[in-house]
């Protein structure tokens, strides 16, 4: 199981526009103010250990591995997909540290979602690493912490390579780094920082 969550902003979007956001319909009404759908979490049991490896392992692929085995990879960038099967060839395994994330692009002031996986051999670890489609700038990984309510928000967790955290403050959705530098998202119609979560969910 994973949480769903719409991160939008605040100026734009109308409550109309949150029964489209997420919809069929999102693709054919136009909705003013930038969003994001992020997903945390492992969904459906082909994005578990279980479910990569029978897709991975078994099938390394030697040409497109979404063409020969019909396989929709978490990661959706086959670049990657060829770096974990070359990775498996050596000897790496997937480890249970993997899951759908939260990632930011510094210079588009962006939110993107991606799937976390982390593979390991004797103590050696290989991370996947996603580039902005747009500017590929590195995407650097932000922890989630929208609805936690311990008060240490600078104790980032070494689980994962976090660079960023998330988080609300009255109602107002808040990015910083572990040297409590401020990172603003932009919303591409009113060119302001004010986002906030719109709503959440549970997604299989």
């Amino acid at each position: 199981m994973g949480t769903l969550y719409t991160i939008g902003c605040k100026n734009c979007l109308k409550k109309d526009d949150f029964n489209i956001i997420g919809t069929e319909n999102e693709k054919n009404e136009k909705i003013n103010g930038t969003f994001f759908n992020i997903i945390f979490g492992v969904t459906r049991i082909l994005n578990s250990v279980k479910g990569l490896e029978e897709k991975f392992y078994k099938n390394p692929r030697p040409e497109s591995f979404m063409e020969k085995y019909n396989f929709a990879s978490p990661t959706k960038d086959e670049t990657i997909d060829n770096i974990i099967v070359e990775n498996i060839k050596n000897g790496f395994k997937i480890t249970e540290n993997l899951g759908y994330d939260i990632y930011y692009c510094e210079k588009c002031k962006k939110l993107k979602n991606h799937f976390f996986i982390q593979m390991e051999k004797d103590k050696q670890y290989y991370t996947v690493e996603y580039f902005c489609k747009k500017c590929n700038t590195v995407l650097g990984l932000v922890e989630n912490y929208l609805y936690r309510k311990e008060n240490n928000i600078y104790k980032f967790s070494t689980k994962r390579n976090y660079i960023y955290r998330i988080f609300l403050e009255n109602d107002t959705i808040r990015i910083l780094d572990i040297n409590k530098k401020e990172y603003e998202i932009i919303c591409d119609n009113c060119n302001k920082n004010n986002f906030t979560v719109l709503k959440g969910g549970i997604v299989d």
